[in-house]
């Protein structure tokens, strides 16, 4: 476990993934998601913390003892969205009062973590363009979906964007492929997200997934080849060869055929 702290108050929770997890399909695209990097989110007031997903239980129990070391509670928690590898870990925190953005539902039920809904109790629904105060933090969430129908972006104090899974990446810099949701549209909206995500003028852009991105330019290299292999599979269909659809070297991604072949998979439910 890394921290990095982007301000006193504002810490990033860095995990590398269990190289030796495999890779076992637990259903609709999500994977064992021990095999990935991981970030958890901590936003501080004092002795409290709002974090920005869960992650799994294991990553979610060292940030909780971390924060414990430190005199420090987790009094709420955002879900990006509602993959198990985002959700499991809130079982840790069964005080806490979670957020999610409204359709989450579906994908919920999907989730294998779907089990254990006992501390849904103290839960949230958000809407596009809601506003959370923490402390003396200013919180603003939307919808920007494509990953999944309720994925959200948040804006911490004007100054960090956290995108959930709408960019991925491995610890290391590489690149995954965008994976598109199962839901009707998701490839049309994952491109529109991604173009409204280019709108936006932050410089420290945190992900589900990998490092945070510092600086427009690399930043804007990241969307724009989530953006061109997006449209190039809008365009081809579900016979697009991979090598047709990627921008850059096959060797600057990870899992590259699988994430394409999930894909495939996907736009072939949409269409039929």
């Amino acid at each position: 476990m890394n921290i990095i702290r982007l301000k006193d108050d504002i810490w990033v929770y860095s995990f590398d993934s269990d190289e030796s997890a495999d890779l076992t399909t637990l259903g609709d695209g999500i994977r064992n998601s021990a095999n990935f990097d991981a970030n958890i989110m901590a936003i501080i007031d004092n002795d409290n913390a709002l974090l920005i997903d869960s992650s799994i239980q294991k990553y979610a129990y060292q940030v909780k003892n971390d924060l414990k070391e430190k005199g420090i509670t987790v009094k709420s928690i955002i879900f990006s969205h509602f993959h198990t590898d985002h959700i499991e870990g809130r079982v840790i925190f069964q005080d806490a009062h979670f957020y999610g953005y409204e359709k989450y539902e579906d994908n919920f039920k999907r989730s294998r973590s779907s089990e254990n809904t006992e501390n849904f109790v103290r839960f949230t629904l958000l809407k596009n363009g809601d506003k959370i105060k923490f402390g003396h933090h200013h919180i603003k969430v939307f919808n920007l979906p494509g990953h999944t129908a309720e994925s959200l972006i948040t804006i911490i104090d004007r100054q960090f964007l956290h995108i959930g899974d709408l960019l991925i990446m491995n610890n290391a810099g590489k690149y995954y492929l965008p994976l598109v949701g199962i839901e009707q549209d998701s490839l049309e909206n994952y491109i529109e997200s991604l173009k409204k995500l280019q709108e936006y003028s932050f410089s420290t852009v945190i992900l589900g997934h990998g490092p945070v991105l510092m600086g427009k330019n690399q930043i804007n290299e990241s969307i724009e080849r989530n953006l061109y292999y997006l449209t190039k599979l809008k365009e081809i269909g579900a016979n697009a060869e991979i090598s047709n659809c990627v921008k850059g070297n096959l060797d600057e991604y990870i899992h590259v055929n699988e994430y394409h072949q999930q894909n495939l998979n996907n736009i072939t439910k949409h269409y039929n």
